[in-house]
């Protein structure tokens, strides 16, 4: 970050556009070994702040592996809320009881700070394999509450040990 390998070139005879804006586009390309995020962290609040201070009909925006990861996390949250919504339903269905599928989600969360506390220890960044890797967990503790409620009824209706 500290010096530019390579001189600015001005190009001055065609005015690039990106859905019909005039674009100045700034690239940068990591040394080897350094993610993008690194590179990213320590100047995202200047941007930010640049980005306020931007005259009316400028706009920053950042592009590359940074967008992909917020579109990415996007499209991962509406599955996410969707497979919730589904667990819920097969919960209630499977209970016939409003209440006790709401009791298996509110104990969910202790396995999700596991594998958090988890990633801290070994000093791995929650990023896009983080996420895949503590979904299953959370959804693998719900299925877990649903198999002991489940015991539970049976217990209670006199069919276990």
């Amino acid at each position: 970050m500290a010096r530019i390998s390579h001189p600015i070139r001005s190009q001055t005879e065609r005015i690039r556009r990106r859905e019909h804006f005039r674009t100045l586009s700034i690239l940068c390309f990591p040394a080897p070994g350094v993610l993008a995020s690194e590179v990213l962290t320590p100047i995202e609040p200047k941007l930010i702040a640049l980005k306020k201070s931007l005259p009316p009909g400028y706009q920053l925006q950042i592009g590359g592996e940074k967008a992909k990861q917020v579109d990415g996390f996007t499209n991962l949250a509406v599955v996410l809320l969707i497979s919730l919504v589904g667990i819920y339903l097969a919960l209630l269905v499977q209970s016939n009881n409003a209440v006790k599928p709401l009791l298996v989600f509110a104990a969910a969360p202790y396995g999700a700070i596991g594998a958090l506390i988890a990633l801290a220890i070994m000093g791995t960044p929650f990023g896009f394999m983080a996420f895949l890797g503590v979904v299953p967990v959370f959804i693998f503790h719900l299925c877990a509450g649903s198999q002991v409620d489940q015991m539970g009824n049976e217990r209670g209706r006199g069919a276990g040990g």
